[in-house]
């Protein structure tokens, strides 16, 4: 396929060859309710070879709606470097807030995740499981994001990590001017997620093999976009673990522990709360 063509060019550093793929891929899917993961990883790509107007011209030809982390969270940091650092034309305060304003309330857990990144990744573990996550995955797909190359760029750019911490304490605390308190709501999505993962291994109970697409989905190491130089001689059979369908030995299919991920994400919100980094909100 075609998606899987651009995924193998860009692990072999065919930059111009993944990128033709991914949007071929794009042109074929639907703009308003994309199914291929396309866009995110040509988000990447354009991150990686350090390309922010093509990462610009992406997600502006992109619904504001799109709830992806990688276009959400990719924009606010493109156009803070050119607020902040390059200060370019057209770019000001106001548009990278209002950017960051679209991303917090696509994902209110990447937004955690992302300011307070130290402390998440002392809590977090088991994290390269997560693969391929999607936006109906939100929790999951949080964490993907903030254990991908893309930390590197945040951890690269002079204070966002910094001002994007800020942001998000004066909006828990109440004072920002642009996210209410309400929209820092994280308890509640996150019970949602694991009561619906509890519904769905409920539902599984009795069956061979669980299927819970809408939620999970299996681990497909061939299709992981990694940097282009990370795990070149990976081979999912390597280990005679998984079969090319993401499949393990007995033929299950591998699915995340989202209550585990869940329970990370909670005791790392409550150690900032301990500590007096956030209100209890």
């Amino acid at each position: 396929s075609l998606m899987q063509y651009g995924l193998l060019s860009l692990q072999a550093k065919q930059f111009k060859s993944a990128r033709q793929a991914f949007l071929e891929c794009m042109e074929l899917d639907s703009p308003t309710h994309p199914i291929t993961p396309a866009r995110c990883h040509l988000m990447r790509l354009y991150l990686e070879a350090n390309r922010p107007d093509s990462a610009r011209r992406l997600w502006e030809k992109l619904s504001p709606t799109d709830p992806s982390v990688w276009i959400r969270y990719s924009a606010v940091l493109v156009e803070y470097v050119s607020w902040k650092l390059l200060e370019e034309a057209g770019s000001t305060q106001a548009t990278t807030e209002q950017l960051l304003v679209q991303a917090v309330k696509a994902n209110i857990f990447c937004a955690y995740n992302l300011a307070f990144a130290e402390t998440f990744q002392s809590v977090m573990d088991y994290t390269e499981e997560i693969e391929e996550a999607h936006e109906g995955q939100p929790l999951e797909e949080a964490i993907e994001y903030c254990n991908s190359e893309q930390m590197g760029a945040w951890y690269g750019t002079d204070d966002a990590l910094e001002w994007l911490q800020a942001e998000i304490v004066k909006a828990v605390h109440g004072q920002s001017s642009i996210l209410t308190v309400e929209d820092m709501e994280w308890r509640g999505p996150l019970e949602r997620i694991k009561q619906e993962d509890a519904e769905d291994d409920a539902d599984g109970d009795g069956n061979e093999q669980v299927d819970k697409t809408a939620r999970d989905k299996p681990r497909n190491h061939e299709s992981k976009s990694e940097t282009p130089a990370d795990h070149d001689d990976d081979d999912d059979d390597a280990d005679g673990n998984r079969d090319d369908n993401g499949h393990d030995d007995d033929g299950d299919v591998e699915t995340v522990d989202v209550t585990m991920f869940a329970g990370m994400f909670e005791t790392a919100m409550e150690m900032l709360e301990e500590e007096g980094k956030i209100n209890k909100i």
